[in-house]
């Protein structure tokens, strides 16, 4: 919103060069913090979706893992060791 707010005042406001290179680096500093915000957001997306996605879920891979140490418990024998 503020960029947009800016390019509206800017279209009926003169500047001179001193005002134009101050809100130059202003608008410079709010794309910088726009881009870093979408950054950080694009990589929490990724994540969410690694949740979201039944495939690759957290919880289907604790179940894998539980079921392969269920299966190695089995075949090794719980008592093998100590009978």
């Amino acid at each position: 919103m503020k960029l947009n707010d800016i390019y509206h005042e800017l279209e009926v406001v003169r500047l001179n060069a001193s005002q134009g290179y101050k809100v130059t680096k202003y608008i410079q500093e709010l794309v910088k913090e726009r881009r870093e915000i979408k950054s950080e957001l694009s990589a929490l997306d990724s994540i969410m979706g690694m949740f979201n996605d039944p495939k690759n879920s957290v919880h289907h891979h604790v179940q894998n893992v539980y079921i392969k140490q269920k299966n190695k418990i089995k075949q090794k024998g719980v008592l093998s060791g100590i009978i």
